[in-house]
């Protein structure tokens, strides 16, 4: 694995640890923070596999067009698209009024990180 990948995969750990241990608060109040922590890890992996790719990740939150950068890479991301498309407002969601997530939308949030890390994380052998 690259530096520069582990970096990223790094700081992508620590988004997933904390979203973790927000669950295990079993508070809905903390639904909208897991959102957002979940699209941060999401992204983070996307780019740390773009960088083990030798693509430079540009400085953008939206995922369909991350993982876009990776066009041999379709069948890896054809399952998760609407997936990630949906994850993709939740980088912004949660942090205004009105535009509430709840425990549903974290379970949901969750799940994507869930799979997508475990994904990631194989094709970069960590298991």
């Amino acid at each position: 694995m690259l530096p520069h990948t582990a970096q990223w995969v790094d700081r992508a750990e620590v988004d997933w640890i904390s979203l973790t241990g927000l669950r295990r608060m079993n508070d809905e109040r903390v639904a909208p923070v897991i959102c957002f922590l979940s699209h941060s890890t999401v992204e983070k992996y996307i780019k740390a596999w773009l960088v083990e790719n030798g693509v430079e990740p540009p400085r953008s939150h939206y995922l369909l067009p991350l993982i876009d950068l990776l066009p041999n890479e379709a069948p890896l991301w054809s399952h998760l698209r609407q997936g990630l498309d949906e994850l993709t407002p939740y980088a912004i969601q949660g942090r205004y009024f009105g535009e509430e997530l709840d425990a549903e939308d974290a379970k949901f949030a969750r799940r994507l990180a869930r799979e997508v890390r475990s994904l990631i994380r194989e094709r970069l052998g960590l298991g």
